[in-house]
């Protein structure tokens, strides 16, 4: 990844006072709102977090640590537990997407009693892999077969891919705790 930051200065400048003070730089107008909670995905490699990794990214205080769960996938069981293993080195939150299949019943009845054990978990995103957008009965299944396993967790479905997505194919109501597409 490649990002560049231009800054032009306009106007006329300042006059140049000859001092030892700190020089500080303010860009454009206090901005006020919610920023939506940042966090860090599991890294792709399959290894846990080493003790250094684990403490240099701890220092940035991330929201969430967020963990693909493809339920489909015999070894998601291990994503699970390594995803929970990184974010209590982390001391964060746990967002787990779980990608369900036209199986979601099996799928979400095997992973209830495995989250019974995740202590962390802040957020549940909900995906159908074959819909670009989640169509709500499935975030409800979701709910409602995760909900005791779960019981902070919040809910929420949308798109695993960027707005247009959610934007072409809408869904037919909104999840209660929210929609979720990926921003950059």
């Amino acid at each position: 990844v490649r990002q560049k930051v231009t800054m032009t200065p306009f106007g006329a400048p300042s006059p140049v006072i000859d001092t030892d003070e700190q020089v500080r730089i303010e860009v454009g107008e206090t901005i006020a709102g919610r920023v939506p909670p940042i966090g860090f995905g599991m890294a792709s490699h399959g290894r846990g977090l080493s003790g250094e990794e684990a403490d240099l990214l701890a220092a940035l205080s991330p929201a969430h640590l967020r963990a693909d769960l493809r339920l489909a996938d015999p070894g998601y069981p291990a994503e699970l537990a390594r995803s929970a293993a990184d974010a209590a080195a982390l001391d964060c939150g746990l967002e787990l997407a779980v990608h369900l299949s036209d199986d979601a019943e099996g799928q979400l009845a095997d992973l209830a009693p495995r989250l019974t054990e995740t202590e962390r978990i802040n957020r549940i995103l909900v995906f159908h892999t074959a819909e670009p957008a989640t169509d709500p009965r499935w975030v409800a299944l979701a709910r409602n077969r995760l909900q005791q396993a779960a019981p902070h967790a919040r809910f929420a479905g949308g798109t695993d891919a960027n707005f247009c997505e959610l934007n072409r194919f809408r869904p037919s109501g909104a999840p209660d705790d929210g929609i979720v597409y990926a921003i950059s």
